[in-house]
């Protein structure tokens, strides 16, 4: 299977799984808001970012293990492969043993956080304990890795939805029955178990874990050369993501985190959709990197940029304008948050899908290290600006936090990084970037002024609508966004990478 069969495989996988998250998230959300509370619903959410957060605590290892799996895919070295899993495994251990200690420090922080007249610290406690419990699988998270390095991202996404769907359904009954915040840790940590367990199986088949031998030092020194920068990228990603609901509990409280969550739900869902995308590529662009096609790596970064850059658009802009109706229809406008919270998370999600494109091309060729120091004064800044603006501005406060991350520093220090290490020009990068803007901000005015002056009244209506305007987006990126020769090569990939056809 060529590489870009590959990324469509890997792409539909994610479809797929944004498709059924989307419909479970949406049916089910009403019901755990009832069911369990708006303070238990916000706390729940906090809890899962904290755990999250946690998942820091690998030290950049995953991404590490990414990049030197990609290069000992490509040589067909198999020994080195088997030595990489076994020093991941060993090092996933000591992590584990790091996230339970750290989750006992955490703890007292959401006791004290948490603990309202609707919620005791005892259910927070144990509740907290059993996501704790999820540390012991984290040794077999190498066979994650494992199965997107051999661009397989397809067989994770299936998994991630049975995952998904075991979590929602258990989570739902365990609502119903009462079972609170305890219900929920119980239905995430069983969805893991199963998961975490099929993927192991899988590999354990090709590369078992050769835990009786010998740690191979040269290998463990490897991996942890990279580590350091590592962990600093992937720092800086999660607190762009995960840090929103733990700052608005700090400053605002825990009952401020549902609306929070709710109004920029749609946004956060394509996010996630367009973040997929980047992960369905870059095993085939570290690829070419590796076979030394530089002015292929090149040409396909350039082509993807734009690709990403005018599909997040014709994807975020209708969805955006149309948040508020939907909100209405979904969970009742008392917890819509406003306009200003929508059109940030869209700015910030379309943002975030170039930055984490181009992040990497840097990770999944092992030169994270020269981002590492500007990605480390992007998570102080954006950080910095969120606790600060929520202070001062209230619910936009963590989207004006990323917001001023990414134009202060991310913005041009990143493309620098790209044309130091590579050589590509920063104006031609964001050339690519900006060029959908052409079309995309007049179309994103007046489609916005269209939803404001209609309210749909039902579902069917509120899908319609929102189908026409991304037809029409489509349209536009097709037309205006792309040059003839443009629209020929795409349709010429297309065809190539049609996962159906022979060959």
């Amino acid at each position: 299977m060529s590489r870009s069969r590959r990324s469509v495989w890997n792409f539909g996988g994610t479809l797929v799984f944004t498709a059924v998250t989307m419909a479970t998230g949406f049916i089910a959300t009403p019901f755990l808001r009832e069911w369990l509370g708006k303070e238990r619903f916000g706390a729940w959410r906090v809890l899962t970012d904290w755990g999250a957060y946690l998942t820091l605590l690998e030290f950049g290892l995953g991404a590490a293990l990414w990049a030197r799996l990609a290069t000992a895919l490509d040589r067909a070295d198999g020994v080195q492969i088997g030595r990489l899993l076994t020093a991941g495994a060993w090092a996933y251990l000591r992590v584990a043993g790091l996230f339970l200690a750290a989750g006992g420090v955490v703890l007292f922080w959401l006791q004290q956080k948490l603990n309202t007249p609707t919620l005791g610290a005892a259910e927070v406690r144990l509740s907290w304990l059993l996501t704790l419990s999820g540390a012991l699988l984290l040794p077999f998270a190498v066979y994650r890795f494992l199965a997107e390095t051999q661009q397989k991202s397809y067989l994770v996404s299936l998994l991630n939805t049975v995952q998904g769907l075991w979590t929602t359904g258990f989570g739902l009954v365990a609502a119903w029955l009462s079972f609170g915040l305890v219900g929920q840790s119980l239905a995430t940590v069983s969805a893991q178990l199963l998961t975490t367990s099929l993927l192991a199986w899988r590999g354990w088949r090709q590369y078992p874990l050769r835990w009786r031998e010998p740690l191979h030092r040269p290998t463990w020194d490897e991996l942890q050369t990279l580590n350091r920068p590592a962990f600093i990228y992937m720092a800086s990603l999660r607190v762009g993501i995960l840090s929103d609901s733990v700052v608005i509990a700090g400053v605002l409280g825990v009952g401020a985190v549902t609306p929070f969550f709710l109004t920029q739900r749609l946004i956060a869902l394509a996010q996630g959709q367009l973040l997929g995308f980047a992960n369905a590529t870059w095993a085939g662009l570290a690829n070419l990197h590796a076979t030394g096609e530089t002015g292929r790596f090149r040409t396909r970064t350039m082509e993807l940029t734009g690709l990403v850059s005018g599909l997040s658009l014709v994807l975020l802009v209708p969805l955006a304008a149309y948040s508020r109706s939907f909100i209405a229809l979904w969970v009742g406008t008392g917890d819509y948050c406003g306009a200003a919270v929508v059109w940030l998370a869209a700015i910030n999600a379309w943002l975030g899908a170039l930055f984490y494109l181009w992040g990497w091309t840097l990770n999944g060729t092992g030169r994270i290290a020269h981002w590492a120091p500007w990605a480390a004064v992007f998570t102080a800044v954006n950080l910095t600006c969120s606790i600060a603006a929520t202070f001062w501005v209230g619910l936009s406060g963590p989207l004006i936090g990323t917001l001023a991350g990414y134009l202060l520093v991310t913005s041009w220090a990143l493309p620098m990084t790209l044309h130091r290490v590579f050589g590509w020009s920063p104006r031609e990068i964001w050339h690519r970037a900006l060029g959908p803007c052409l079309w995309a901000i007049p179309y994103a005015l007046a489609l916005n002024w269209v939803a404001a002056r209609t309210s749909p009244d039902g579902w069917v209506r509120i899908g319609g609508e929102i189908g026409a305007s991304l037809a029409v987006g489509l349209v536009f990126w097709w037309t205006l966004g792309l040059t003839r020769p443009e629209r020929t090569e795409l349709t010429l990939q297309v065809r190539k990478a049609n996962p159906f056809a022979r060959g």
